[in-house]
C-alpha cells in the first residue's frame, strides 16, 4: 500500500519515517520550496529517540508538491497538518480523492472531519463520492528541531501512550464496499515499534479525543497568551485556577465523559507537570506569529456549550483575548 503524506511537521515525518519501513511512502509538500529544501537535506528524514545518541536518516520516500497531479492513485492520506489548515490542504488533493479513498486525520481539537464534509462534500450525491475518514488521536511527545528532523520524546513504549485510531461511523461514506480498504489501511500502522499504534471502537476513541480536548483547551490558551512553557502556567495559583474553570466548564458541556471537574483538573495539571519544560503548539505558533488552532480547542467546547445552552465564560474569554493577541501581534 502507498501512503501519501500530508502535512511534514514532526507528526507527519514520524510516521513517513516508520511507515517507510514496510509501505510506500509520498511527502506532500506545501510548495516548490519546501520540495528544494527537502532534496538540499538528502530527500532523508531524520529520527531519534531520546534515549539514543545518535540520529538515524531514512531516505527512498516519493515527493508531490500540493497541486501536482500524483503520479500513483491516492489510496491512503495521512493529514497531519495544523487544525486551521486541515481543509486547504486537502481541498488541494480533493480532485484525486475517490470512494476507495482513505483520509486518516491526526489534529489537535475536534470538528475537523464534519468541516471536511460539510465544505468539500456538501450535497448527497457528493458525499457519496467522499473518502472514508479514520480519526486518530496522538499520545506521543515528538518535536521537530529542524525541517524533516525529530526527536521522538515519549509514546512508543507505553500501551496508554501512541496513535489512536477508529473509522469515522458516517453511513454517507462508510459502506460495506469499503469497509475492508479501511481496515487495511490501519492494520498497516501495526506492528510498528516507534509508532505504537492501536486501532479502538469509535466510543473509545471519542472519549480519548474529549480528554485530549479538556488537556489543550486547559493548557494550549493560556500559556499561548503568556508565551510560557506548561510548568510556568502551573507554577502560579492563579494560572493553576485558570486551568481549574476551564476543566469545571468541561465537565458540565462534555457531559459524554461522565466524570467530575476534579477529574479532569487532576488530568490536565499532571500532563502539565510531566511535561513541565514543553511548550505546546499554541505558544510555539504566537511566537512565530502564525494563526492558532484555538476554534478548534476552546472554540469547539464553545460551540458545543451553545448548543446545550451551557454557559462557558471562560473558554470564552481565553478565545476572545487570543484572537486580540494575533491580531496584535499581526499573525497570518
Amino acid at each position: 500500500m502507498r501512503y501519501h503524506i500530508l502535512g511534514t511537521g514532526a507528526i507527519g515525518c514520524h510516521f513517513a519515517y516508520d511507515l517507510k519501513a514496510r509501505h510506500n511512502v509520498t511527502l506532500i509538500l506545501r510548495s516548490q520550496r519546501a520540495l528544494e529544501d527537502f532534496r538540499k537535506r538528502q530527500s532523508q528524514i531524520i529520527y531519534r529517540q531520546v534515549s539514543q545518541s545518535e540520529s538515524v536518516g531514512k531516505d527512498g520516500f516519493d515527493t508531490m508538491v500540493a497541486g501536482d497531479i500524483p503520479t500513483d492513485p491516492i489510496e491512503a492520506v495521512v493529514v497531519t497538518t495544523k487544525a486551521q489548515h486541515a481543509l486547504e490542504a486537502v481541498r488541494s488533493i480533493k480532485p484525486y480523492l475517490t470512494r476507495s479513498s482513505t483520509l486518516i486525520l491526526f489534529q489537535n481539537g475536534m470538528g475537523i472531519a464534519d468541516e471536511l464534509l460539510e465544505s468539500l462534500w456538501p450535497s448527497p450525491e457528493e458525499r457519496q463520492k467522499a473518502p472514508s475518514i479514520v480519526l486518530g488521536v496522538n499520545r506521543h511527545s515528538i518535536m521537530r528541531t529542524e525541517p524533516f528532523t525529530i526527536l521522538h520524546n515519549a509514546g512508543w513504549d507505553k500501551p496508554t501512550d501512541g496513535y489512536f485510531m477508529a473509522p469515522y461511523p458516517n453511513p454517507a461514506i462508510q459502506s460495506s464496499g469499503n469497509n475492508d480498504q479501511v481496515q487495511a489501511v490501519m492494520d498497516g500502522f501495526l506492528g510498528l515499534e516507534s509508532l505504537n499504534a492501536k486501532i479502538v471502537e469509535w466510543e473509545d476513541l471519542q472519549i480519548s479525543m474529549m480528554r485530549k480536548l479538556v488537556v489543550n483547551a486547559s493548557l494550549n490558551a493560556a500559556t499561548g497568551l503568556l508565551e510560557s512553557s506548561n510548568g510556568g502556567l502551573i507554577a502560579s495559583s492563579h494560572g493553576r485556577q485558570l486551568i481549574r474553570q476551564v476543566c469545571e466548564e468541561c465537565a458540565l458541556v462534555l457531559n459524554e465523559l461522565n466524570t467530575t471537574a476534579d477529574d479532569l483538573y487532576d488530568m490536565a495539571y499532571g500532563t502539565a507537570y510531566d511535561a513541565a519544560p514543553n511548550t505546546c503548539s499554541t505558544v510555539q505558533d504566537i511566537k512565530a506569529k502564525r494563526l492558532t488552532e484555538i476554534e478548534y480547542i476552546n472554540g469547539y467546547i464553545i460551540r458545543l456549550a451553545e448548543e446545550r445552552n451551557i454557559p462557558v465564560p471562560t473558554n470564552k474569554f481565553l478565545v476572545t483575548l487570543l484572537h486580540a493577541k494575533e491580531h496584535f501581534i499581526q499573525a497570518s
